[in-house]
């Protein structure tokens, strides 16, 4: 009985130990000027959804206080906006079969990179073959540079390739026909309303 539970604190300890070494946060950054070099020259992104590959930061050049302590762990994407507009919110799918983060606990944003963050709000789905990161509460102007910086997961045991979703739209609700008919009768007796007075003050 007693090794039994020492074998149960035992795995505990360990499952613990596993989750915590998980923990990671995924920031999307103003790069700054000049944007570092990632990995040649950064995506160009006109149409969305989009495939992106990740890659392991370049420490020397990337900005030294967008990097956390160490900056070994770091992978990367860096893209400009070129789709015509302006990006509110920015939606990442990972496929994470077979990989360390499959069904771990969901990424933070970097708090300590807050003033160079350009969402601040990070919704997630972790599930056993996929993760999804809803970023909001921000703005990606158009060519604008950007860079999705993930620290805490080696690179080697990241996902290097995301999909990156077409930016979810709020459907403009269209007049009922009511409205419409409501809308035409009012101008129409608008309209008739200022005839007669113009044929009335010129009868006078």
């Amino acid at each position: 009985m007693k090794s039994l539970l020492s074998l149960l604190v035992l795995t505990v300890l360990f499952l613990g130990f596993t989750n915590s070494a998980k923990a990671y946060k995924i920031t999307v950054l103003d790069p700054k000027s000049p944007p570092p070099v990632i990995s040649g020259d950064p995506a160009l992104i006109f149409t969305l959804p989009v495939s992106v590959t990740f890659h392991q930061c370049i420490a020397e050049d990337f900005p030294t206080d967008q990097l956390p302590a160490g900056g070994a762990n770091e992978d990367c994407f860096q893209a400009v906006n070129k789709t015509g507009g302006a990006l509110t919110s920015l939606e990442l799918v990972f496929n994470t079969d077979g990989t360390v983060i499959a069904g771990a606990p969901c990424p933070t944003v970097d708090s300590t990179l807050s003033a160079d963050s350009l969402f601040s709000s990070l919704q997630c789905q972790s599930g056993p073959t996929s993760l999804v990161l809803y970023f909001s509460t921000g703005t990606i102007a158009n060519y604008q540079d950007f860079t999705i910086v993930e620290d805490g997961i080696p690179p080697a045991d990241f996902p290097s390739v995301a999909n990156v979703a077409a930016p979810k739209v709020d459907p403009i609700p269209e007049p009922s026909s009511i409205a419409l008919l409501s809308t035409g009768l009012g101008s129409m007796g608008a309209a008739a309303w200022r005839k007669r007075r113009l044929f009335a003050s010129r009868k006078s």
